[in-house]
């Protein structure tokens, strides 16, 4: 499971580096207002972009146990593990309620 998280903050260091220019090109290929050549030469390099800069790649996964359901945003903690933290008092303000 380390794996994948290490694997996920690899994709997203990588997305920070060109996130400037995938940007850039993306708002040039979608402007109707300049010249054909420059969309076309935009749409080119965008694709010409490995598919790793797309930020839909990434999950979102718990810090602690490296799971990707239901995470608490923020935090960044699973479910289960937030349920833990606030059992044994290790959130401050939050306290486990009982019936």
């Amino acid at each position: 499971m380390k794996k994948l998280l290490k694997k996920d903050k690899k994709k997203r260091i990588f997305f920070l580096k060109a996130e400037k220019n995938y940007t850039i090109l993306k708002s040039l290929s979608k402007n109707n207002y300049l010249i054909t050549n420059i969309n076309w030469n935009a749409t080119l390099n965008l694709t010409a972009l490995p598919h790793r800069i797309n930020s839909n790649n990434f999950t979102n996964r718990c810090v602690i146990t490296s799971r990707k359901s239901v995470i608490n945003q923020l935090y960044s903690v699973s479910r289960l593990v937030f349920l833990r933290l606030v059992k044994n008092d290790k959130i401050y303000g939050l306290k486990k309620n009982f019936w």
